[in-house]
């Protein structure tokens, strides 16, 4: 039987469509039944799987140019929702070629294989030779197909496992509803995280439309943060659906200055709401930092419990002040990602009902962000907090607020630094946090070279190290460390003067 032609040979013909997408095809979604050769009545695109692989090596072996692992790495970052453990390692092992900057030809997988100790678990090079014969060219178009067959097949897999364990929950008279509830909204996101970002296009027409329709009704939604000049370089301040990133070396304050802009958000609009999730600092000391803020009285003072009359008076006024504000709190050091987006999306539901709305939505910090268990099985270090970055744009995407990752400067970063100001690639564990912010802020302070503290006679610097439609900036703060406040800077704003040229 002769071999069906492929897009080579189509090409060579003339009977190519000039329609990337005409000679596509919905890869099957296949539910194995019993007997076969994988578990029962599981979703499973098993001919999906054999045909990626299959023509990634083949492409790999005799024409690296038409395809490439990156044209589904945005589908398939990792092995994880193949349903066949053998082609789950050869795709692995491909990805780890094209890292290595080599071709993933069958030579080169199957030795990647052999180091990982995989090449007999997936039936030996015969079993890889097999795959490349069975194969041909295939499309891009239809290799993503491909892809997204493979992973809407494991997408299924896991609802179906999400529904049987809150099923078994459920009839235990031992697991509360709020707990079941939570554990819904947890798998729920988890697999609308799994399913990508895959959209419908949207025309040109549309977006303008919208874009004209905002301008006219002149309503800026920029939330202004009470520091001047950060609100001018941001042209308003922070906005809805966006993420921004907030850095510093341990200790320079990058916690108070996010409290401050969520104390800021409630007390200028009182429809306004804020929530702020910390896995390191308790809600008892996150209320104590704003209440010596409002009231002026020392932190010493309170944490010594050391308050003369008129401060006892001071605070009482700043209690019942911030009673009155939005600002929410979930300090549970445990938190996921999905519980993080259950919080805040019950929180905003709630808000609704009185006229108000969830505005911002602070996690301090996101590297303590516990990854999913998916993750911690399979991903490394890197890879988990990439996980947690790209949850931060679907919270804000989601319900539509401005939230902001706390994260710490890289060791390595410290050490470059040698006190100077950081730089984006120095955000700690991954680039993905560089990559999905929209804006980067790090704060800066310098420390005695002989003692390590930090100089109280330099101004902080605040720099905006990334803005995707701003423009990017240095400016100074001032520091009020007994209060744990900052405030606009009113002396020489030129920062050269303060911190030298080799600073910026």
């Amino acid at each position: 039987m002769s071999k069906p032609p492929d897009d080579n040979d189509r090409a060579q013909a003339g009977t190519l469509p000039s329609d990337p997408a005409a000679d596509t095809e919905r890869a099957k979604l296949r539910v194995v039944k019993p007997g076969d050769r994988v578990r029962a009545t599981e979703p499973a695109a098993i001919e999906a799987e054999d045909a990626l692989v299959g023509s990634l090596l083949w492409a790999g072996a005799f024409q690296p140019q038409t395809l490439r692992s990156s044209a589904v790495l945005d589908i398939l970052e990792n092995g994880t929702p193949f349903y066949q453990s053998t082609r789950r390692d050869i795709y692995d092992a491909i990805l780890a070629c094209a890292a290595a900057k080599q071709e993933h030809d069958p030579v080169a997988v199957f030795q990647q294989l052999v180091q990982v100790g995989n090449d007999r678990s997936v039936g030996g090079r015969d079993a890889i030779d097999k795959l490349v014969e069975c194969a041909s060219t295939v499309s891009e178009r239809q290799a993503r197909v491909y892809a997204s067959a493979i992973r809407d097949a494991w997408v299924r897999r896991r609802i179906i496992a999400d529904a049987r364990k809150l099923a078994e929950d459920a009839r235990n008279p031992k697991t509360t509803t709020s707990a079941l509830v939570d554990q819904f909204r947890k798998a729920t996101m988890d697999n609308a995280l799994r399913t990508g970002a895959a959209s419908q296009s949207v025309s040109i027409y549309q977006t303008s439309k919208e874009l004209f329709a905002e301008l006219s009704a002149g309503v800026n939604t920029a939330m202004d943060t009470g520091i001047v000049d950060l609100d001018v370089a941001l042209n308003g301040g922070l906005r809805p659906a966006e993420v921004s990133i907030l850095a510093a070396l341990q200790g320079v304050g990058k916690s108070t200055l996010a409290a401050q802009f969520a104390e800021h958000f409630v007390t200028v609009d009182p429809t306004a709401v804020a929530l702020y999730v910390s896995l390191e600092m308790s809600r008892k000391s996150f209320t104590a930092r704003l209440v010596s803020a409002r009231s002026g009285v020392p932190m010493s003072n309170l944490r010594k419990i050391v308050l003369s009359p008129s401060q006892w008076s001071a605070i009482t006024v700043a209690v019942k002040d911030l009673a009155l504000k939005g600002i929410h709190f979930s300090d549970s050091t445990t938190q996921t990602l999905a519980s993080i987006y259950a919080s805040a999306s019950q929180l905003s539901r709630a808000v609704a009902r009185d006229g108000k709305h969830l505005a911002l939505v602070v996690i301090d910090h996101v590297g303590l962000v516990k990854p999913s268990a998916e993750a911690l099985r399979r991903a490394n270090r890197e890879q988990q907090v990439a996980e947690t970055s790209r949850g931060l744009r679907y919270i804000a995407g989601e319900l539509g607020c401005h939230v902001m990752g706390i994260c710490h400067i890289s060791r390595e970063g410290e050490k470059e630094s040698a006190n100077r100001m950081p730089k984006p690639r120095h955000l700690r564990e991954t680039a993905a946090l560089e990559n999905d912010a929209d804006i980067i802020l790090i704060l800066h302070r310098e420390r005695d070279d002989s003692t390590g503290l930090l100089r109280s006679d330099k101004p902080t610097a605040l720099s905006v190290a990334k803005a995707r439609l701003d423009d990017t900036a240095i400016m100074l703060l001032d520091y009020d460390g007994s209060r744990a406040r900052f405030s606009n800077w009113t002396g020489d704003g030129n920062f050269r003067a303060h911190y030298g040229k080799g600073n910026e």
